[in-house]
């Protein structure tokens, strides 16, 4: 059956997890909190696979069913990560690399549709096929924005609004040249506050907390329950 291939993926995260112990912990932290606020917001994908800064998610699409909604499920998860961001910042109050460039975190996006099969490796299944290899590549591009949505001719239906999206040709490694459009995404992040005292104070004190099990090797990835 043909399916909507979405992928959400946190731009700058290589930069962002280099450091010393502390600020390596707390970034650890910090995307996965702004994992959380994606996955939250990603109705009516179901979450494929946690893959490190990113999402796979996906949503059945048969040929007879009316297109769903890829746009505005887009501008829905985008908008809880610049939300969830900007509290975040407005409690900040540890000043070390990551916490302090946590802001500079962007969202990227990338759709297609196809088919993929289910294959089982030991007690794992993945799903597996060309169209599952494309959305993944999508993901290196010469897209000239930070934050946008990239998607292929199957989906360009499905990324309409305006202004309309903007042609821009590919040459997938391993799959070859591709017809590939895309939308931005506002740049701007929503305004925020400083954050009371006491909330700013509960923050630092689960901050820790979180780093703690990171570097005591009791949480060694991101974990986040899946609905």
């Amino acid at each position: 059956m043909r399916e909507l291939f979405l992928i959400a993926d946190i731009g700058g995260y290589t930069r962002f997890m280099r450091g010393q112990a502390q600020a390596l912990a707390h970034a650890q932290v910090v995307v996965a909190k702004l994992l959380e606020a994606l996955l939250e917001a990603s109705a009516p994908f179901t979450v494929e696979k946690l893959e490190g800064d990113a999402l796979f998610l996906r949503l059945p699409w048969p040929k007879q069913a009316p297109p769903p909604a890829l746009f505005p499920a887009v501008e829905a998860m985008h908008g809880a990560f610049t939300a969830r961001q900007s509290a975040m910042e407005a409690a900040r109050t540890c000043n070390c690399d990551s916490c302090s460039q946590m802001h500079a975190l962007r969202v990227k996006f990338a759709a297609h549709a196809g088919e993929a099969a289910r294959q089982k490796i030991g007690p794992f299944t993945e799903l597996a096929g060309m169209d599952v290899i494309l959305v993944h590549r999508m993901l290196k591009n010469k897209v000239p924005a930070p934050e946008y949505l990239l998607g292929t001719e199957p989906v360009l239906p499905l990324l309409g609004g305006a202004p309309p999206a903007v042609r821009l040709d590919h040459d997938f490694e391993g799959v070859g040249p591709t017809a590939a459009y895309y939308r931005k995404l506002p740049a701007a992040r929503p305004p925020h506050h400083l954050a009371p005292l006491p909330l700013k104070i509960a923050a630092r004190v689960m901050l820790e907390f979180k780093g703690l099990l990171y570097r005591l090797g009791l949480r060694t990835a991101i974990s986040i329950k899946q609905s």
